[in-house]
């Protein structure tokens, strides 16, 4: 099995405080691919900066819309509870159409548990390593999406047939298109490109999820949530 630079939740509340994640010792560099150290404590820095950012207690979520609020608060009390894992892998992950995603929701072999994880190559890549508004929007958003998954139990994730995850992945986005990405966009909040996109296609589409088009549009992302 790959390696990966798994964030505790200990260390993860750490972050909320300030604390700076270090890589794994246990993970050498010729092992993070496409990433080498430096680049690792960058993204982990920078996802510090985001869950302070996004962390719906704190004063600096003035921005999360009432819904959003809501799906990032269940998340985070998970997380602190120790229900759910939260994991940095500087391993990308692809979609069944070859692009790299943010984050996905997962059974984590490693620990036993279910959890959310983000992939520090798209982090990087979508961020240049700043902190931005439209990254925190960005980032609240796709917690917000993945708690919706996490809704669902491990033999979803485990053993769900193709199916079931692609019934999932439609209820999702319908949700977080609607409940979250839109609202945003009326607001006036910055909002990276992929999220318009996917409230244009679904847009166009009247709103429904029968769609054609918006079916082709979750078709690509359906097996992202399997067991990896």
């Amino acid at each position: 099995m790959q390696k990966v630079f798994l964030v505790t939740l200990a260390l993860v509340f750490a972050l909320l405080v300030g604390d700076v994640i270090q890589p794994n010792p246990t993970v050498r560099a010729k092992e993070l691919v496409r990433l080498d150290e430096i680049q690792v404590h960058e993204a982990s820095q920078l996802m510090r900066h985001l869950l302070v950012a996004v962390d719906p207690n704190a004063p600096t979520s003035h921005f999360i819309p009432p819904f959003v609020r809501q799906k990032l608060t269940g998340l985070f009390s998970r997380f602190k509870s120790e229900e759910l894992v939260l994991n940095l892998s500087p391993i990308p992950c692809r979609d069944k159409g070859g692009e790299n995603v943010l984050m996905k929701s997962a059974w984590l072999p490693e620990w036993k548990k279910l959890g959310v994880e983000v992939y520090a190559p798209k982090l990087l890549e979508i961020s240049g390593g700043r902190f931005t508004a439209k990254l925190r929007n960005t980032f609240a958003i796709g917690l917000a999406h993945e708690s919706i998954h996490l809704e669902n139990t491990r033999e979803h994730f485990v053993s769900g047939s193709a199916q079931d995850r692609y019934q999932d992945e439609v209820r999702a986005w319908l949700v977080t298109i609607l409940r979250m990405v839109r609202p945003m966009r009326e607001a006036g909040q910055e909002l990276d490109i992929f999220w318009l996109a996917a409230d244009d296609v679904l847009g166009n589409c009247g709103d429904s999820p029968a769609c054609p088009e918006f079916q082709g549009f979750i078709a690509p992302r359906a097996n992202t949530h399997a067991q990896r």
